[in-house]
């Protein structure tokens, strides 16, 4: 891994002295890096071994990659070290997902984002994947690629359920919009050009990519016709990339015109998500309302596009004091589950009431389940097995085992 991370390492410094991207992609079994100069030939495998990677996204200035993979139903990461050193091993940081087809990094906040669309829901959680909450659980049908735009405090992202829609939000979870719902079917990828403020996405039934203004409007055809199957989008300076599930290939062209179309990288297994790996698609704000003292908040310190720019948050389940900056120690009302190989607790303190697994092992056909408050205790009858087991409950804000 040492080896392969300074490889990365190197090839990111050669391609910004020559001014060509360096392109991190998802293949489902591994992720890659390859050099659009000189992306015909075989790309560096970054991370391998996986099951279905499918998502992906980075902190450059942590040194961490992010990546979900869906058949594990989780999102992982690793690191990569900027002055050569050798590379972490693989963490679990979200577990108890069902489908995260998408996935963003917030540079500035330091946040991780992701879609699921099986639950139809839109989350976030601290960079080693603690204090995660629900952003949205209502109005959603197939959510898949998210974007972020820190500086501003938005989120996008597209959904292509029976409504096929893209929406925009504050990164903590207000100000929800609908800016494109016409002349769209399948929007698959989406990324943002900073510089000059404009959204890209993809739309693989019509075999269109589309960019507007960031409000939805102002919307122009960017590349038309012979995309088989465009998945994901990512920019650089004025080329666009993306890959396409037929042709198995990375693309790119002009942003703006569509012009200079040429093949990439070609022969992948299965490319899926793609993302532009370089500092300069992650500028760093002279400050940021979240990096002193968090914001003053209790634990999350989300980004926001209105004044003071920042919301203070609670982990899913977990109530917002009067204050507006600390949180409840935890639920006062709630639900325990057992079903069968697992057992959830549901927060009825807040509206979405997400289930959220607990951490006991080794169950076999839990039947009922109830809880000691005065000695902290949850018991569970096991049909399997032929018993009934208990184990401590802690509680601390936004964790229960």
């Amino acid at each position: 891994m040492g080896a392969v991370l300074r490889s990365l390492l190197w090839c990111s410094f050669c391609s910004l002295i020559r001014g060509t991207p360096l392109l991190l992609y998802a293949n489902r079994r591994d992720l890659r890096l390859v050099d659009a100069a000189q992306g015909r030939g075989n790309a560096t495998v970054v991370v391998s071994g996986l099951e279905d990677a499918a998502a992906v996204d980075y902190v450059y200035a942590q040194g961490l990659i992010y990546w979900s993979d869906v058949s594990e139903e989780a999102i992982k990461r690793t690191g990569f070290n900027r002055s050569g050193g050798a590379g972490a091993a693989q963490t679990v940081v979200v577990s108890g997902l069902h489908s995260p087809d998408g996935l963003a990094c917030d540079w500035l906040g330091l946040k991780l984002y992701w879609t699921d669309s099986e639950t139809n829901r839109i989350e976030v959680a601290e960079l080693d994947g603690s204090l995660r909450k629900v952003l949205f659980w209502q109005d959603l049908d197939q959510p898949r690629a998210i974007a972020l735009d820190p500086a501003r405090g938005y989120m996008y992202w597209t959904d292509w359920g029976e409504i096929p829609k893209i929406e925009r939000a504050g990164m903590d979870g207000a100000s929800r919009s609908v800016i494109v719902d016409s002349g769209i079917y399948w929007p698959n990828g989406l990324t943002l050009d900073y510089s000059e403020q404009k959204l890209y996405w993809a739309d693989a039934k019509y075999s269109v990519i589309h960019r507007s203004s960031l409000d939805g409007t102002g919307r122009e055809v960017v590349v038309k016709g012979s995309l088989p199957h465009p998945f994901a989008l990512t920019l650089s300076e004025d080329t666009l990339f993306w890959t396409d599930w037929n042709t198995h290939s990375i693309h790119s062209c002009h942003k703006g015109t569509g012009e200079d179309r040429r093949e990439v990288h070609t022969n992948i297994f299965s490319p899926m998500d793609i993302h532009v790996f370089s500092q300069n698609r992650q500028p760093l704000a002279a400050t940021s309302p979240c990096m002193l003292k968090n914001g003053g908040c209790s634990h999350l310190c989300l980004l926001s596009p209105v004044k003071p720019f920042y919301q203070c948050a609670c982990p899913t389940g977990v109530q917002l004091l009067d204050d507006h900056r600390t949180c409840r120690e935890g639920a006062t009302q709630l639900l325990l589950l057992a079903r069968r190989t697992d057992l959830r607790r549901i927060s009825l303190d807040t509206p979405d009431f997400t289930d959220i697994v607990l951490k006991a092992e080794d169950i076999r056909h839990a039947i009922a389940i109830d809880y000691d408050p005065v000695e902290g205790l949850v018991y569970w009858t096991d049909d399997e097995v032929r018993a009934i087991r208990r184990r401590a409950w802690t509680a601390p804000t936004g964790s229960w085992w």
